[in-house]
C-alpha cells in the first residue's frame, strides 16, 4: 500500500474528513498514515489509517467531490449503487443554475442512464488503479474489441469491450500506443489517452491552388481509420499530431 507523510501543517480540511471520534478542532496531525481499502467508510471508497506521533489512530476518508468536478471514467458512489462516468456534458441554462448531465454505468446492473448533477452536488469518489499499459490490438480486427492492452509492469493483459472503449476512443488506437486504463477490483472502466497522438495520413486530398493554412480545411483519413480536419498543405504518408479529446489537428510530428 501506499505510505503518505503528514507534518504538522497537514489540515484534513484542505483534502481529507476526519472519520470517528478524536479529531481535534483544528485538524492538525503529525506522523504518518496509509491509504486503506475497505468498506468500512463506504464500498470501495479508500481512506487513510492515520497515526500520530503519540500513538493515537485515526481513520480518514477523501473529502466528496464536486459535480463539476466529475469527469469521464471516473468511479463514483451514485444512489447506493457503484457507477462509472462514460461521459459529462456541463450544461448553462438561460434561467436557472448550471448543471451537469452525467452519463452513467451501473456496474452491479449494467445498465447506462443520463443523470442530471446540480453543480452543488457533493459526490463520494471511488478507490479506483490507473495503469500504464500499451495497446496491443484489437481482437475483432475491425474495431468492435474486445481490445487488448499489457500493463508495462507485470506484463499482464488486459482485455477491454467496446461499451467501455467506444468508438471515438478506440479510432485514435495504434500498436504500441502508451493509455492509462482505469480499473476497478481488476476491471477495466475505461481509458485516458495522451493528450496528443502521432498518426499518418492515408487519404487526403491534394492542395488546392491559392488555398492556405488559415483560409480552409480539409478531411484527411488515417492510419486507424480516423477521419480529421487537415490544413491543406498536409500530403498522403505524413505523420500528424491530433488531439484525441477533440480531434482537432494540433501540428505535423
Amino acid at each position: 500500500m501506499d505510505e503518505v507523510v503528514f507534518d504538522a501543517d497537514c489540515r484534513w480540511g484542505k483534502g481529507f474528513a476526519a472519520v470517528g471520534a478524536g479529531a481535534d478542532e483544528d485538524g492538525l496531525f503529525a506522523g504518518f498514515g496509509r491509504f486503506v481499502d475497505a468498506d468500512k467508510h463506504g464500498f470501495g471508497v479508500r481512506f487513510v489509517r492515520f497515526w500520530t506521533c503519540a500513538g493515537a489512530c485515526y481513520d480518514m476518508r477523501p473529502m466528496p467531490i464536486k459535480a463539476n468536478d466529475v469527469r469521464r471514467g471516473q468511479a463514483i458512489m451514485w444512489e447506493g449503487s457503484l457507477h462509472v462516468v462514460l461521459d459529462t456534458e456541463h450544461v448553462k441554462p438561460g434561467k436557472g443554475p448550471a448543471y451537469v448531465q452525467a452519463k452513467m454505468k451501473n456496474l452491479d446492473t449494467g445498465t447506462i442512464k443520463t443523470n442530471r448533477l446540480n453543480s452543488t452536488d457533493k459526490l463520494d469518489d471511488v478507490s479506483i488503479d490507473n495503469r500504464t499499459m500499451q495497446y496491443l490490438y484489437d481482437a475483432s480486427g475491425h474495431g468492435q474489441g474486445p481490445f487488448i492492452f499489457m500493463d508495462n509492469e507485470s506484463y499482464e493483459q488486459v482485455e477491454v469491450d467496446n461499451d467501455v472503449l467506444p468508438q471515438d476512443q478506440s479510432q485514435w488506437l495504434k500498436e504500441n500506443v502508451e493509455v492509462k486504463v482505469i480499473l476497478f477490483q481488476g476491471k477495466p472502466l475505461g481509458i485516458e489517452l495522451p493528450a496528443a497522438v502521432e498518426l499518418e495520413v492515408q487519404e487526403t486530398a491534394p492542395q488546392a491552388k491559392g488555398a492556405t493554412a488559415t483560409n480552409q480545411l480539409k478531411e484527411a483519413v488515417l492510419e486507424t481509420g480516423a477521419k480529421v480536419r487537415v490544413p491543406p498543405f498536409v500530403e498522403n504518408g505524413q505523420v500528424v499530431k491530433i488531439n484525441p479529446s477533440t480531434g482537432e489537428y494540433l501540428s505535423k510530428a
